[in-house]
């Protein structure tokens, strides 16, 4: 049992670092934020790489998804909000699947 739980954190910690390389790639200024403008740039390279055409949805879904994340509403999306965000909706996305 120790093992496995050892193996867990492992795993969660390798999780946040792909996180962190993910939130690096997306904050193309380097400020340590993300800006409305990155998070657009985000969904329009995830609607091209899913091979969608419709970008106004990708746009809809970045201001959506930057809304909920700006926990304290100054315009800017940081590592921990997005951390929070990223978790929220993963949890909401469990709750749905089928089990």
């Amino acid at each position: 049992m120790k093992a496995m739980r050892g193996k867990m954190k492992e795993h969660h910690a390798k999780r946040g670092k792909v996180g962190d390389n993910r939130f690096d790639r997306i904050d193309s200024d380097g400020s340590g934020a993300l800006s409305l403008e990155e998070f657009r740039a985000m969904a329009k390279k995830m609607s091209e790489r899913r091979g969608k055409a419709d970008a106004q949805k990708g746009t809809d879904f970045a201001q959506k998804a930057f809304s909920r994340m700006d926990a304290d509403g100054n315009g800017e999306v940081s590592r921990e909000e997005m951390a929070a965000g990223v978790k929220h909706m993963q949890d909401r996305r469990g709750k749905k699947s089928p089990r």
